[in-house]
């Protein structure tokens, strides 16, 4: 059996202060199984799925993915804008 090692990365590959918005998007992604992402964040947001598609337009995502198809970049890159997304409709 090969040995396994593990290297602790030395950044986090987003703003501390985006941390939380990252997993609140993940979860909400992942919230609702067998989904599309558009679905999905429309349901947890208790909005209408098209104002999530053009939501998701706008971040060049396409909202019929699934939420296990985007990257951990693609997370990340969508987090802060998930954040002013979520207060633009006021979810708190």
């Amino acid at each position: 059996a090969l040995p396994i090692c593990l290297r602790r990365k030395t950044t986090l590959p987003l703003a501390e202060n985006a941390v939380p918005a990252f997993f609140d998007l993940a979860h909400a992604a992942f919230s609702h199984r067998r989904k599309t992402l558009a679905n999905s964040l429309a349901l947890f947001a208790e909005i209408s799925k098209s104002r999530v598609e053009n939501w998701l337009a706008q971040q060049r995502l396409d909202g019929q993915r699934r939420a296990e198809t985007l990257s951990l970049a693609d997370y990340v890159r969508l987090a802060v804008p998930w954040a002013i997304f979520r207060r633009e409709i006021n979810l708190t």
